[in-house]
């Protein structure tokens, strides 16, 4: 019965962050955001990076849009969890 459930909230999960990945993409809702926070978080980290990257290619920025993408997922997981028990 525990499997269970920790089976079905790591599917949930996994689901919030493909809804918190889409909805970050260009042109959908939280796009300014987190084009905000990716932003600064290559200004503030990317001076300590050693090699040279493509454009938008750089591990600061995958790392941050991964960190904001999950932040997202867990916002709206925990808010479908809540609508859902009561």
């Amino acid at each position: 019965m525990k499997g269970v459930n920790i089976t079905k909230n790591i599917v949930g999960f996994i689901l919030c962050f493909i809804v918190a990945f889409w909805m970050s993409s260009y042109g959908k809702p939280l796009y300014t955001l987190t084009s905000w926070v990716v932003e600064h978080a290559y200004l503030m980290f990317g001076k300590y990076q050693s090699g040279s990257y493509e454009a938008e290619s750089d591990p600061v920025t995958f790392s941050s849009l991964i960190l904001v993408v999950c932040v997202y997922a867990g916002i709206l997981f925990l808010l479908i969890k809540r609508l859902l028990r009561k």
